[in-house]
């Protein structure tokens, strides 16, 4: 059976500048952090949280817990700040250390000696791809530990800049290729994919929850350096039917798919005493390289496909309060 193009973007998804992995020896810190290790000091580690021993993407874990009153506390606490954003940051570098593996190419063409200026519009081969691998090497400065590094590409003056630029380059460039061949070594991983999952009023009649379910193409940018964008491309036979179900254009998609979510009123009771407005989705995926393009903004495509057809379903953003389980092979999902 053969699928149109348009129907295969009704399931296109963006997963935020998580999707990414690498085969490298691994350290578990706590029971929910991978750690990627650099192999020098002169890098920061990489680490990621992670569900079931598989790095966890989408929407992370803040560390912020709800006081007595059920509610976050407006005040947060300094070092949980600090903790979430040091993720944050791995987050980005591992996204831009997988990008950089995928920009080999143009890194062939350096130019290490000398700062390349700016190509007319339509410039293609040497000078373009330095210049491009140039700027990309700016988005990686976030991965130095010592200010030395962190100002390779930076200074007063043309000449300061240039003498950084060298410097950078050879003590550094190096090393990072050697770390990125690391990264995403079967161009796929499998892990795990959290979204938040929105609640509607109750349904008395039904007995549960229509739920938002958002599936509208976002290129989601990574911060300096470029943006990651995945697609959805089906392999199981429910992944296809559950397709085949949709019959509205999403990206022209103004409310998000509704499914329902079963539940008793008791339990839906107790989450609304319990100031529960929002659950959280969590989805089995494989993700696999497809194409990395450089240019004035890089961008990096990955397809997707659900490694399986259950769907967990959790109270908090840790992941520790299992409210149940959905199937893609049994959706019920609002008529539009």
């Amino acid at each position: 059976m053969t699928y149109s193009k348009k129907q295969y973007c009704y399931l296109t998804m963006a997963f935020s500048i998580f999707f990414t992995t690498v085969s490298y020896p691994q350290d578990v810190e706590n029971g929910n952090l991978i750690v990627h290790q650099s192999p020098s000091p002169k890098f920061h580690n990489i680490s990621l949280q992670s569900y079931k021993g598989l790095p966890r993407f989408g929407t992370l874990n803040s560390y912020i817990k709800k006081n007595n009153l059920g509610v976050y506390p407006r005040r947060q606490d300094p070092a949980t700040l600090e903790k979430y954003r040091k993720v944050s940051l791995s987050y980005q570098n591992y996204f831009k250390m997988v990008t950089f593996k995928y920009l080999s190419d143009i890194y062939m063409d350096i130019d290490r000696d000398r700062l390349t200026k700016m190509p007319p519009t339509g410039t293609i081969g040497k000078q373009k791809n330095s210049y491009d691998a140039q700027k990309y090497l700016r988005s990686l400065l976030t991965l130095c530990v010592e200010e030395k590094c962190k100002n390779g590409l930076n200074g007063k003056n043309e000449f300061e800049r240039l003498r950084n630029y060298k410097t950078f380059v050879s003590e550094n460039l190096d090393d990072l290729k050697k770390w990125s061949y690391m990264f995403y070594t079967n161009n796929s991983v499998i892990g795990y994919y959290v979204s938040d999952l929105g609640l509607d009023s109750y349904d008395f009649d039904k007995n549960g929850y229509w739920a938002n379910l958002n599936l509208n193409v976002n290129i989601v940018s990574s911060g300096s350096g470029g943006r990651v964008s995945t697609i959805f491309e089906p392999k199981a036979d429910y992944e296809r039917d559950l397709m085949n179900k949709i019959n509205i254009d999403l990206r022209n998609q103004i409310h998000p798919l509704q499914i329902f979510l079963a539940m008793s009123p008791e339990k839906a009771e107790k989450l609304q005493l319990n100031k529960v407005r929002g659950l959280y989705l969590v989805k089995k995926v494989k993700l696999t390289y497809k194409e990395v393009v450089s240019g004035y903004s890089t961008l990096l495509t990955l397809t997707y496909h659900y490694e399986s057809p259950i769907l967990e379903i959790y109270e908090d953003m840790a992941l520790t309060k299992k409210i149940g389980t959905l199937s893609l092979e049994e959706l019920i999902l609002k008529k539009q």
